[in-house]
């Protein structure tokens, strides 16, 4: 196994000697590093990335944007900062996308393709000689790709990729087949042979780059998956199959609209796309039922109790973790040690307000609350009935009767705007605006406070 290890500039010292050495102390056989790619740091418009701060466009960022995932992949390894730090700017962006990937790349597969399609479906492109000027150009150019490859030099593995087919293009160019395959057709055909089959090369060596783009383009030749072996394996190709742009350019509407956008924290953006829906929610929530608001703007959730343990700083506080179905446990803390023991909570499916605006209870966050009822005559915070759920599925979204859970991701609710929303019993039947909270036709119920408030 040749060991390559890819990593950032601030590691180099702990990769390349710390570690080997702790490795050859052991006396062990171990797979050593054979290689390092290292990198310097990338940053954003004029500033620096930080995952911490969430200043930067990030992952998730990215899928939300609607340009595909290739389009990005491109930029990245393009851009990748292997000799000196490297800045992302949108207008960048923008240029190296419609200039490179669309007007260069692109460009060539679309014009070549469907000229040969247009002019050439009998096949009889394929029976007529490679030429050899162009062939042996290209050959040089990918025996330097390929050693940049081997040395995992990607950012100009790509560049040169790029380069063989501005090469390409310079080729259909300046060969002119749309004159040529009348005056020297023999000579037109063996130029769109050879561009074709570099085509498929191109296709090969962009596989580890842009896989989705890499088998878009073998599909227009008919052809499968390929791996880095098959370059130069000049045989096979019969015809051209439907083509279609592998891309779309990026307009100036669309890059303004997305420099805007993911300017500042990702925190401020979450912060100011929250405010946006409540301002929108609540226009609309003056036409509206109090039972609608509350299904258009609450998530209960029924959760399993998986641990219950008492607050360090908080003589009346539970710290519960929930199994809610989700990817990551959940968090909640609650003043209900007055009124259950750690075991009576132990593994009960309650309901959970999943999103409450998360909250600070002497320095532990609760990702939400528990659902209780109490006794409407005394003194409020004196009586607590926690809404056991045992009748739902650990998972299951209630809601009001009449209403289906939202699919949309709901924002966070507030404390105050959850409370004037009031919840309660009647006849046991936990209830909002006299319709049952509940889910397909099964209701959540109380047992001990059968006529009072829930919350």
């Amino acid at each position: 196994t040749e060991l390559f290890q890819f990593i950032g500039k601030d590691n180099i010292p702990f990769h390349t000697v710390i570690f080997p050495s702790c490795q050859l102390a052991s006396g062990m056989d171990w797979t050593m590093l054979h290689h390092m790619s290292s990198t310097e740091y990338l940053n954003y418009e004029g500033g620096k990335f930080s995952k911490s701060l969430g200043i930067g466009i990030f992952g998730n960022d990215v899928q939300d944007t609607g340009i595909p995932a290739d389009v990005w992949r491109f930029y990245m390894f393009y851009n990748r900062p292997e000799k000196s730090d490297v800045t992302f700017t949108w207008a960048d962006f923008q240029e190296k996308v419609n200039g490179e990937l669309i007007g260069n790349l692109s460009n060539l597969v679309n014009r070549t393709l469907t000229f040969v399609k247009r002019f050439y479906e009998d096949g009889a492109l394929f029976s007529a000689p490679i030429d050899t000027e162009l062939h042996a150009q290209i050959v040089e150019r990918e025996k330097k790709i390929d050693s940049f490859m081997e040395r995992a030099e990607e950012r100009d593995a790509l560049r040169q990729i790029i380069s063989l087919s501005s090469l390409g293009n310079k080729a259909f160019q300046d060969g002119e087949p749309w004159k040529m395959r009348k005056e020297q057709p023999e000579k037109a055909m063996s130029l769109l042979k050879t561009l074709v089959y570099l085509i498929r090369d191109l296709a090969v060596m962009v596989q580890p780059f842009m896989p989705e783009t890499s088998l878009k383009m073998l599909s227009f030749l008919g052809a499968e998956k390929t791996n880095w072996n098959d370059l130069g394996n000049w045989e096979g190709i019969e015809g051209i199959g439907e083509v279609s742009l592998l891309f779309t350019k990026l307009e100036d509407s669309l890059i303004e609209q997305l420099r805007t956008r993911f300017s500042g924290s990702q925190e401020e953006r979450e912060q100011k796309k929250t405010k946006e829906l409540e301002k929108d929610m609540d226009q609309k929530e003056d036409q509206v039922s109090l039972a609608e608001q509350f299904a258009s703007r609450v998530i209960l959730k029924v959760a399993k109790i998986t641990n219950v343990e008492r607050h360090p700083r908080g003589d009346k506080l539970y710290i519960i973790t929930l199994d809610v179905q989700e990817e990551e446990p959940r968090t909640i803390v609650s003043s209900i040690v007055p009124y259950y023991k750690e075991e009576e909570l132990q593994d009960q499916n309650i309901v959970l307000v999943s999103n409450l605006k998360p909250a600070n209870f002497r320095g532990e966050k609760s990702y939400g609350m528990l659902l209780a009822a109490s006794d409407p005559d005394a003194e409020e915070h004196s009586t607590c009935e926690v809404l056991f759920a045992p009748q739902f599925e650990v998972g299951s979204v209630l809601t009001p009767e009449g209403f289906s859970p939202v699919e949309e991701k709901l924002p966070y609710v507030k404390a105050d705007h959850f409370f004037s929303m009031p919840i309660y019993t009647e006849s046991g039947v936990v209830k909002i605006d006299g319709k049952p909270i509940g889910k397909d036709g099964v209701a959540l119920t109380a047992k001990k406070y059968l006529n009072g408030p829930v919350g």
